[in-house]
């Protein structure tokens, strides 16, 4: 729900409400959504960068899957879920064939609780995470640049954008301000096979 494309069809972060700059040292606030948070930020001892590694990771699962990997009906047992030893992430059995390969290697390495053994949480950092066959063809410059395709057509993403920006109103309240957004048409929606508009 805070990923959002662009007209090109490349990914924005939109809502940065409880980010933080990053500091030297370990960061003792929990400034997260509680699905997303590592074991080290739930202990309560400080954390560094690799929290994000982890968070990576649990989108992509969330992405591959369709809910996130420690999905439980309280906070309370979110967070035994992602304390447990050993941590289980399993996969659905309707998918769990197609979550195989890199996605899976990718997601099990992001998900590491030690934040030191996790992949991005060492000294590489980034390049460690960019060098895993998962990225294998990623044009790692060429997408800093723009100049990666998206995988979506340009007019796609155009005609089914329901982004709307938002100014102040009034009272210090934001009101939409509509740009050429438009619901998806049944010519759009055929590209995407098995969604259904929002109504």
């Amino acid at each position: 729900e805070n990923l959002m494309l662009d007209t090109r069809g490349y990914v924005k972060l939109c809502d940065f409400g409880i980010s933080q700059a990053p500091l030297p040292g370990a960061l003792l606030a929990a400034a997260r959504t509680p699905v997303y948070l590592a074991p080290e930020v739930l202990r309560g001892k400080g954390y560094t960068a690799a929290v994000d590694w982890w968070a990576l990771g649990v989108l992509l699962y969330e992405v591959a899957v369709g809910c996130t990997p420690f999905e439980a009906e309280s906070h309370f047992a979110v967070v035994q879920r992602i304390m447990a030893r050993p941590r289980v992430i399993a996969y659905p059995p309707c998918i769990e064939a197609h979550a195989a390969g890199r996605t899976r290697d990718l997601v099990s390495q992001l998900l590491v609780g030690a934040p030191s053994k996790r992949l991005g949480g060492g000294g590489g950092d980034a390049a460690e995470v960019r060098s895993h066959p998962f990225f294998e063809g990623v044009d790692w410059d060429g997408l800093v640049r723009r100049e990666v395709c998206s995988p979506w057509p340009e007019q796609i993403v155009r005609r089914c954008s329901d982004a709307v920006p938002f100014e102040a109103g009034k009272e210090g309240e934001p009101e939409p301000v509509w740009l050429d957004a438009r619901p998806c048409d049944a010519d759009s929606l055929a590209e995407f096979p098995g969604w259904e508009p929002l109504v």
